[in-house]
């Protein structure tokens, strides 16, 4: 009796211990959901799934419109490098072909190309041998090609005429190889220079009174008396081509376009900054890489100068003096423009490779900030 009050006892007292004996287990229990505490804890614990720079660069927030964006960057750059390109061109026309100094300058520099200048010398014995004081007295030294045993009269006429050109040919020469030269040249293109830009005149011309000048005196030291080749006017070449046309309306687009070199190069720097504040990300990067271009562009135009020669070239002038002046003047513009080109190619490329670089090392900084951000955000996941 006494056995069964004591296992009565026992049993009683088991059902009481058993909740004591789970909430004993619950700690060991470390993924149950009924310990929040527990949970939170083993949750901090947990280490933090790797992250990649890609995976973090791919769930950055994207900058709204980002699309568009960059479209109308990338339209508002190349606008900027068209202006910049024609601006600087402008820029360089203003000073060398409109502003006398930069005209004079150019200029001088053909004082000094005697190969030029003989072939000058050359035009202008043959446009004095056809101007009508000679042929008034010595025809045009073609009766040799009809020739006429009878015609006394004829043959003397020629050779005059071949003594007469040899002594202007030699005269012509001499003046190009004179000291004095350099200054009779720049008095021709500073006459040329304003007479091509006054707007009251209709054509384009040589004004090379000073050289005809020159070839008189010497003519006339020579032969003993005046041949008077350049009379009481001046002698102006018209610098019309076999096909009629002047180049006087070159001269008028090129002395507007000039004009414009300021509008058009702070429309380039506008159209660049509104480029720059719409990219989206990476900035210095884009700017670099414009800056860049723009040095390719400055680079390839040096090179291609050369299409000024071959212009005036083409245009086949009435006169061998106008032919072989506008030929020297236009092998002199095309290498003043390559160099002023070329001048800039370095600059432009080494702040451009600086800007790039700068501008990848922006964005790998930003890359490793963002990376870190990411990481930090999926640890408080």
């Amino acid at each position: 009796m006494a056995n069964q009050q004591h296992s009565g006892s026992f049993s009683a007292e088991e059902p009481s211990s058993r909740p004591h004996a789970a909430s004993s287990r619950a700690p060991e229990n470390s993924g149950s959901w009924r310990n929040i505490t527990v949970e939170a804890e083993n949750r901090r614990r947990r280490p933090a799934p790797s992250v990649t720079a890609k995976e973090a660069y791919a769930t950055r927030p994207r900058p709204r419109f980002s699309a568009a964006r960059k479209f109308l960057a990338v339209l508002l750059a190349l606008t900027a490098l068209l202006l910049g390109a024609s601006g600087a061109t402008a820029y360089w026309a203003q000073k060398n072909f409109v502003e006398p100094a930069g005209f004079s300058a150019i200029s001088a520099n053909m004082a000094q190309d005697k190969e030029f200048q003989h072939e000058l010398a050359q035009g202008v014995a043959h446009d004095v041998m056809q101007s009508d004081n000679i042929k008034q007295y010595l025809g045009n030294g073609d009766s040799k090609d009809t020739f006429n045993p009878l015609d006394i009269i004829g043959s003397l006429k020629d050779w005059g005429y071949d003594r007469v050109e040899g002594v202007v040919t030699g005269a012509t020469t001499a003046v190009v190889d004179s000291e004095n030269y350099p200054q009779v040249w720049n008095q021709v293109m500073m006459d040329t220079h304003a007479y091509n830009l006054d707007e009251s005149k209709t054509d384009s011309v040589i004004d090379i009174t000073a050289v005809y000048q020159q070839v008189d005196q010497q003519v006339g030291s020579i032969m003993g008396f005046d041949p008077d080749l350049v009379g009481s006017d001046r002698h102006l070449i018209t610098l019309d081509a076999t096909n009629g046309t002047s180049l006087r309306d070159v001269v008028t687009g090129v002395k507007n376009f000039a004009a414009t070199w300021q509008t058009q190069l702070i429309l380039a720097a506008v159209a660049l900054f509104l480029a720059f504040l719409l990219w989206p990300r990476g900035r210095l990067l884009f700017i670099g890489i414009a800056v860049l271009i723009a040095g390719g562009l400055l680079w390839f135009g040096s090179l291609a100068t050369e299409g000024i020669s071959t212009a005036a070239r083409s245009l086949n002038l009435t006169s061998s003096v106008g032919q072989v002046f506008i030929q020297g003047l236009a092998n002199q513009y095309a290498h003043s423009l390559s160099g002023f080109a070329g001048s800039y190619v370095a600059p432009f490329l080494i702040i451009g490779a600086v800007l790039v670089a700068l501008g990848i090392a922006a964005q790998i900084a930003g890359l490793s900030t963002r990376n870190r951000s990411a990481r930090s955000h999926f640890r408080t996941q």
